[in-house]
Order: structure tokens, then C-alpha cells, then sequence
């Protein structure tokens, strides 16, 4: 916005052993827009276009990894269509 980064995507592919059943996919690594301008379509206009080089990549699965305990984060991805298909387990030693 007027010469100022207000926001980044970063994502890349995901290969897996040729074993798995889907062993390449797109992973949201990072998505972060300023405060500021939250609520203005920039988050969704950078996941459209991710999405889009996904899809150009002939990728079919596109994966994010989110913290349950970001809301903001986890209802803007449920906005943006995703679901979530597994639980991480830690500890901390």
C-alpha cells in the first residue's frame, strides 16, 4: 500500500515418499497482513493467488497448519475453506 508491505504469503510444495497416497502437496507456510489493514480482502487476495500457483503446479491437495489457539487465524482459514483433518501431539521436555 502506497509503496509499504502490508502483508506476505509464503508457500511451497511438499514432497512425500511416492508411498503415500497424496505425496506431494501446497503448504501455507506463512500468511501475516499489518494489523492496520486486516479486514480490507488483503489475506483473502493472497491466498487466491497462492492458491492459483498451486493449481497451475497441478497440485490437488493444499495444506495450512494453524495454532487452535489463534482464533483470528483459525476462522479466517475456515473462511477461506479449509478444515482440519488431524491433531498435533507435543510435549515439552
Amino acid at each position: 500500500h502506497k509503496g509499504q508491505i502490508v502483508g506476505h504469503c509464503l508457500g511451497f510444495i511438499v514432497t512425500d515418499p511416492p508411498i503415500l497416497k497424496i505425496w506431494q502437496y501446497g503448504l501455507f507456510q506463512e500468511l501475516s497482513v499489518t494489523a492496520k489493514y486486516r479486514r480490507h480482502g488483503i489475506g483473502e487476495k493472497l491466498v487466491k493467488n497462492m492458491l492459483e500457483w498451486f493449481a497451475k503446479l497441478g497440485l490437488e491437495r493444499i495444506e495450512v497448519r494453524a495454532s487452535l489457539q489463534n482464533e483470528l487465524s483459525t476462522v479466517f482459514w475456515r473462511k477461506m475453506g479449509f478444515k482440519p483433518y488431524a491433531e498435533t501431539f507435543y510435549c515439552e521436555i
